[in-house]
């Protein structure tokens, strides 16, 4: 009987999800899709995010703290706290870096970027033009989707990314980038609130007044 109810809900998720459609292919099972569902249905809802996070940079060199805000459609704000300042911004299809202690600004195209995954409502995780979906593994309280680089544009940023989910209520709880050389960068959030009316405003990007202006 648990068969015959798991090969219904299956079929049920196919026939009615046509956007998790192409997931049987992959012989995903039921619970996978599940999953799988529950994420999209996350991020079809979302409207903005706040978060702080904790970044492990390859072979753990560095532990980085931070604040995380989203706002859709397009816009996110990563504040690198400690051990140095920098603050990371993609505003539409532009990115901006600065960091204050070098007084250093970094601009950008972010037009391909993977994390266009996060920014914009309709984007199928199933399928779509950026990342491939490979797996969705179920870890307990929580759950991995995992992708890997589907564009040439693409080729020398990422090779892959996994987005991490808690369950009950499902909610975005961390991100892993890959990079072509195979190193993972980790962001694992905490504090996580959604949709609570971020305003744009935040996401306007100012160039501070030099700490020490030059002397005339």
């Amino acid at each position: 009987m648990k068969t015959h109810m798991k090969i219904y809900r299956l079929l049920f998720l196919i026939l009615l999800l046509p956007s998790l459609a192409n997931a049987e292919t992959k012989n995903f099972s039921a619970d996978q899709i599940d999953l799988l569902h529950s994420a999209q249905i996350y991020m079809d809802n979302l409207q903005d995010v706040t978060a702080r996070f904790i970044q492990f940079n390859p072979e753990n060199s560095a532990i980085i703290n931070g604040e995380l805000y989203i706002l859709r459609p397009g816009k996110l704000m990563m504040r690198y706290l400690a051990p140095y300042r920098i603050d990371y911004f993609i505003i539409d299809d532009n990115f901006v870096q600065y960091d204050y202690d070098l007084d250093q600004l970094t601009r950008a195209d972010a037009n391909k970027s993977p994390l266009n995954l996060l920014l914009y409502k309709g984007i199928n995780l199933a399928d779509n033009d950026l990342l491939d979906l490979t797996n969705i593994v179920d870890k307990g309280s929580y759950f991995e989707v995992y992708f890997t680089n589907k564009t040439e544009d693409l080729a020398e940023e990422i090779s892959g990314l996994t987005l991490k989910f808690s369950k009950l209520p499902t909610e975005l709880t961390g991100i892993t980038r890959v990079d072509s050389q195979g190193n993972s960068t980790d962001l694992t959030f905490s504090k996580v609130r959604s949709n609570v009316g971020l305003e744009s405003n935040i996401f306007e990007f100012e160039r501070p007044k030099p700490k020490y202006p030059d002397a005339r």
